[in-house]
């Protein structure tokens, strides 16, 4: 009877890190699940042509193209026993040593990954979206108490959604912060028009009053 599998738990919060070139980075975690289900369901048609049609280049092409240790631990004994045949057959030993390390009857199988995300995708101090943020605290210094305190309070909103998206899903994080400049402009051209209508107003006002 098959059963469920996990792999060493490697989850760890992201790591600010370097690469090998020296460059900043955080190192993320992601954890993936693959079923003998949903890996059926993509092997069954290479594995009856395996059964079925001869042996050609094609055929172990597409094998060598979806084939992965991981899936490899979830097939049924049957499917293992048909794939083995080819293992045999292949130069190239990995495969083999794959089909040892899928001894077991497994139904799903889990494992850690780790992903380098480069350090302009890392949300920073330096990071544009943070740095116009920034730039937009420092502008609410000409408005009124109230409105620096409603621009300052959103700044702060803004801010940490992005750290909370970044921890997240990094992958995504950018289109965010994208998002964000965006709107920091949009943000910028209403508030630029606002004054310049409060300036108008006072303009007005200094007319009237000078006048006879």
């Amino acid at each position: 009877m098959g059963q469920e599998f996990s792999s060493l738990d490697l989850s760890a919060p992201d790591i600010i890190s370097e690469n090998s070139s020296g460059e900043p980075g955080t190192i993320k975690t992601i954890t993936r699940t693959i079923t003998r289900d949903d890996v059926m369901d993509e092997m069954k048609p290479i594995l009856r042509r395996l059964s079925d049609d001869e042996w050609t280049p094609e055929l172990s092409a597409d094998i060598s193209a979806v084939l992965t240790p991981y899936k490899l631990k979830v097939m049924p004994p049957r499917s293992k026993t048909v794939l083995a045949k080819w293992i045999n057959e292949q130069e190239d030993q990995k495969y083999l040593q794959w089909l040892k390390n899928a001894s077991d009857d497994l139904l799903s199988v889990t494992w850690s990954e780790t992903k380098w995300i480069p350090g302009v995708k890392v949300w920073s101090r330096w990071h544009p979206a943070n740095l116009f943020l920034n730039m937009l605290e420092e502008e609410a210094d000409d408005f009124s108490p109230e409105q620096k305190k409603l621009v300052q309070d959103h700044v702060k909103d803004v801010k940490r959604s992005l750290q909370r998206e970044k921890e997240r899903e990094p992958e995504q994080f950018e289109q965010l912060a994208t998002s964000v400049l965006k709107a920091i402009e949009k943000m910028e051209d209403k508030m630029t028009e606002r004054l310049d209508a409060v300036q108008d107003e006072v303009r007005m006002f200094i007319s009237m009053t000078k006048s006879p």
